[in-house]
């Protein structure tokens, strides 16, 4: 409980420093690469032979890949976006994950889970009406910026990382945290150049 509150909070609270230091002339995804790398260089100094276990087994590299395109995606979006659309929009990771656990892996959702999907879509849809909109003028809420599209995307490739650490359960944590931590310094610094 207190690691999924702690993580929310992360999270919910990554734009105070994105917008900091946005407003001081630093692109989100050269801060994501700067403080990732502080990340990568601790985890290799504490634990050398975690490069060897990355290196080594293929399926890391994936989630080296969905983890980095989720954390460059998801702090390039709030640091040009509207910081609730853009966490709305990436909450909607759970939605993404039953589809892809669905499509990916064939474990068809229980009629309850279907249920909280729905509600989780029409909740979004409700809360991101355009501004000004009375409530007998439903609008569908289609992407309408950069930061909605990434955003989105966040969520999507966040939901294919939680299903690859499914997957990937009987593997040792800090092969999963390097390949983690990896992939967003890498994929932020190479989106950055």
């Amino acid at each position: 409980v207190l690691a999924i509150a702690l993580n929310a909070l992360l999270w919910g609270l990554s734009w105070l420093p994105m917008h900091a230091l946005r407003d001081r002339g630093v692109h989100a995804l050269w801060t994501t690469f700067l403080s990732y790398a502080v990340a990568v260089t601790l985890v290799i100094l504490w634990r050398p032979s975690t490069v060897r276990d990355l290196m080594r087994d293929k399926r890391l590299w994936l989630l080296m890949a969905s983890s980095g395109l989720t954390n460059s995606s998801f702090n390039w979006a709030i640091s040009i976006g509207d910081v609730v659309r853009v966490v709305l929009l990436l909450y909607l990771m759970p939605v993404w994950s039953v589809v892809l656990m669905w499509l990916v892996y064939g474990k068809k959702p229980h009629t309850l889970t279907v249920v909280r999907v729905l509600l989780a879509v029409v909740g979004v849809a409700l809360v991101l009406q355009p501004p000004g909109s009375s409530w007998s003028t439903f609008t569908v809420p289609v992407p309408s910026s950069l930061a909605d599209w990434l955003a989105l995307f966040s969520g999507f490739v966040f939901a294919g990382s939680s299903v690859l650490l499914n997957r990937l359960g009987q593997l040792p944590t800090m092969p999963k945290v390097l390949s983690m931590f990896s992939g967003c310094m890498l994929l932020s610094g190479l989106l950055a150049l």
